[in-house]
């Protein structure tokens, strides 16, 4: 198997997961939950936003230059993945800034977040 082809398959399946805790304030940081007295920002639309694995986490230098690199903003950070959910600027659509997100050196994967 292609080393990236196993990298991309451990990436959503680790992805799914953080996706259903994301947002559980009582769980552990390493399993998906919140920060002790961490806030999450409402993004405008549920439905535009980025899943982010960033390669040294969410709060790295790397991170932010890719996020203002393309223009999005954090809206929560993922713990399990070392990632977030990020959401596009006004006028660019969930696509696009991922495919502007995985162009990014600090990036590993970025996905638009789908309908549950």
């Amino acid at each position: 198997m292609h080393p990236f082809r196993s990298l991309r398959l451990f990436t959503v399946c680790a992805l799914l997961p953080a996706l259903a805790l994301a947002g559980c304030s009582w769980l552990p940081r390493w399993a998906g939950g919140g920060e002790p007295g961490a806030t999450v920002v409402q993004p405008a639309a549920q439905d535009n936003l980025v899943v982010v694995q960033y390669r040294q986490g969410p709060r790295s230098f790397a991170a932010q230059t890719a996020n203002e690199a393309v223009g999005v903003r954090m809206v929560q950070t993922l713990g399990v993945i070392d990632g977030a959910l990020v959401e596009p600027p006004a006028g660019m659509s969930a696509e696009e800034a991922a495919a502007r997100l995985r162009e990014q050196a600090g990036v590993v994967n970025a996905e638009p977040q789908r309908a549950r």
